[in-house]
């Protein structure tokens, strides 16, 4: 008995993956791919520019006011993207500075 509902369990969890790797939308597999290209840290805040780019779309095509927590949260989520973006190229230029002065001194 407990074979047979391993079996049943191990085949349904294998349909329902290949399912939902089937049925990826673009979006999702664009994520997927910018997660494989650059570090989470990197990817991560631009994904969650969702917010405020669906609000924009909410006032322009559908006439929905977006409430004061809405924008107050577009502005932490633009705040720290810029902050990490700039963090990342700082750390980036000090990096390879350090490299190049490594490499000049052998």
């Amino acid at each position: 008995m407990w074979m047979l509902m391993a079996a049943f369990f191990f085949a349904s969890a294998y349909v329902a993956v290949r399912q939902s790797i089937k049925n990826l939308s673009v979006a999702e597999v664009a994520f997927f791919r910018a997660l494989m290209a650059a570090p989470a840290s990197v990817v991560m805040p631009f994904n969650f520019l969702q917010l405020p780019i669906a609000a924009v779309f909410g006032l322009v095509l559908f006439g929905e006011m977006s409430d004061l927590w809405t924008w107050a949260g577009a502005v932490v989520i633009f705040s720290s993207s810029y902050y990490i973006a700039r963090r990342e190229s700082r750390d980036a230029r000090r990096i390879a500075a350090e490299i190049q002065s490594g490499l000049g001194s052998s």
